[in-house]
């Protein structure tokens, strides 16, 4: 491997407080390591860039901001605009053409911008992709029967996109760009755009990563064996450990779902609210008022089920309620 880490985020200006917080946690966890960060820039204004600037700075590490109203030209030229929003709706693709924006870089790890992370990603960066696979993937927390949605084979299994580690060597070699955009020419229309895009078309080129290096905000209303059984995926119980281990020791948070809320928003209750603060008011955005948010009734309920209902009536209802979810949001 390398000796530079090679890391992508990308971003509209709206969530640089989000973005600002995630790589100053990478930072801070990666004091010592030669990191380059390429910001998939989506208007993202002078002030914040000069703030993110400073935070990477700070640690010796390197910043380019890579333009997404020019860079991704190539996109609307080949498939138009992406519904109403023109150029602006492929800002959510942007990771997936990481080989195209960057042609010179060979291996590169994309998060989210709603990640936090909590220890030296050198572990992650460097694993070994083995065969055929040049992408790896940690699963994500739906149930099995959203497979079904998207015809994606009832033996793959299905990612989350909050952080993906990408061989563009071997990207390049496979041709894995034009199979994307031949799917997105096609008529591309599934629920989650970009990660489904991801997992349909190259699910047999993804290896899976633990947990630990991928851990959602769902991981914390179940146990490894208790999230098998709510969600109907086997790979959540072979990983009972992980699970366990990642409640206080995972490499990287990602602050998917909204059970918890959110941990920038005041009104968050996530158990990793105060670690969140810690970095969040210790980062060039400090001075940036968090907002609250406003939480729907499901979220609510969950929440207090999760709380104070029997266990076993929890799980049972969440499975339940996944379900149908589900089947009321997806089978239209």
């Amino acid at each position: 491997m390398t000796d530079t880490m090679n890391i992508a985020y990308a971003s509209a200006d709206n969530y640089a407080p989000v973005l600002g917080t995630s790589i100053y946690s990478l930072c801070k966890n990666n004091a010592d390591a030669d990191i380059h960060i390429y910001v998939l820039d989506y208007e993202i204004s002078e002030e914040n860039k000069e703030r993110l600037r400073r935070t990477v700075q700070a640690y010796g590490k390197q910043i380019d901001f890579v333009s997404l109203t020019e860079k991704l030209v190539f996109l609307s030229g080949r498939v138009g605009a992406y519904g109403n929003e023109g150029l602006k709706g492929f800002v959510t693709y942007a990771y997936c053409f990481l080989a195209d924006l960057l042609p010179d870089i060979r291996r590169i790890l994309y998060l989210d911008c709603d990640t936090l992370v909590n220890a030296s990603l050198a572990p992650l960066y460097n694993t070994v992709l083995e065969g055929e696979h040049f992408v790896g993937e940690a699963p994500d927390a739906l149930r099995r029967e959203y497979k079904k949605v998207i015809a994606l084979p009832d033996e793959a299994i299905y990612y989350n996109s909050g952080c993906v580690l990408m061989d563009l060597e071997r990207w390049r070699q496979h041709g894995a760009s034009e199979i994307l955009l031949k799917a997105i020419e096609s008529g591309w229309n599934y629920p989650l755009a970009d990660q489904d895009l991801m997992v349909t078309c190259l699910y047999r080129y993804i290896q899976t990563l633990s947990p630990m290096y991928n851990y959602l905000s769902q991981y914390f209303l179940y146990s490894g064996r208790e999230a098998a059984f709510v969600l109907g995926i086997d790979y959540f119980s072979a990983h009972a450990d992980d699970f366990a281990a990642g409640y206080k020791a995972a490499l990287l948070y990602h602050f998917c779902g909204n059970t918890f809320i959110r941990p920038w928003f005041r009104n968050s209750r996530h158990p990793l609210k105060s670690l969140y603060d810690s970095y969040y008011y210790g980062s060039e955005w400090r001075d940036v008022p968090q907002a609250e948010f406003k939480e729907k009734p499901e979220y609510r309920i969950q929440y207090l089920l999760f709380r104070f209902a029997p266990r076993p009536i929890f799980l049972l209802l969440s499975r339940l309620m996944q379900r149908l979810f589900i089947f009321l949001q997806y089978n239209k």
